[in-house]
């Protein structure tokens, strides 16, 4: 299979009546057989972005223009575990997200010698009964 686009946006306009508008909507185009060597994705995320009905069939259309170009290794790259695509908007996004993921570790990974330990500091959520109220 080879992905050639993906269009993501929220129902914030109801396009879909039944689907609340905080789950995100996807429409993945592909073809039977070959290799995905990139594919456009166009995100339409917010209240202010999110598409009419009509801007759809546009977007996907004739929209390629306004859609980055990924390449699956972008998805590697960016979630070595699960592929998932960070949301972004503008080339000058990607270009910048891109030098971030090159050069920098995972927190969570392990990098050369050094050695994290992540703990909590007190807090009055998780520790309140240990908190005297004043009077």
């Amino acid at each position: 299979m080879s992905v050639e686009l993906l269009y993501v946006f929220q129902n914030e306009k109801k396009v879909f009546a039944a689907a609340d508008h905080s789950y995100k909507q996807t429409l993945v185009v592909a073809t039977r057989g070959g290799k995905t060597n990139s594919f456009a994705v166009f995100f339409r995320l917010g209240v202010t972005d999110s598409p009419q009905p009509h801007e759809i069939e546009q977007d996907v259309l004739k929209g390629d223009a306004h859609a980055l170009r990924l390449t699956p290794n972008d998805a590697k790259e960016n979630s070595p575990e699960t592929y998932a695509l960070t949301e972004l908007r503008t080339t000058q996004d990607m270009e910048v997200f891109r030098s971030l993921y090159l050069n920098a570790f995972r927190l969570g990974e392990a990098y050369h010698s050094w050695k994290f330990d992540f703990s909590q500091d007190f807090n009055m959520t998780t520790h309140s009964k240990l908190f005297i109220p004043a009077n």
